[in-house]
């Protein structure tokens, strides 16, 4: 959770993370992949009115790669 002061900005929930690399046996690796997914919810308002909040689930990866 996310506070400006009193106010919740936003809420991170449910993170999973799985990082695969594949040839670190072989001594020849490609590097690392790692798959993120989580929940996002923020809370909306709108001309002084409190709405029901926005929320996604969100998937993103990232990849390493060794240059030596």
């Amino acid at each position: 959770m996310k506070y400006a002061g009193n106010e919740l900005e936003y809420t991170l929930s449910d993170l999973s993370v799985h990082i695969s690399n594949n040839a670190i046996a072989s001594g020849r690796s490609e590097g690392y992949l790692a798959t993120a997914t989580l929940h996002l919810e923020v809370p909306t308002r709108f001309a002084g009115r409190v709405l029901p909040p926005v929320s996604l689930n969100l998937q993103v990866q990232a990849k390493y790669i060794p240059k030596f």
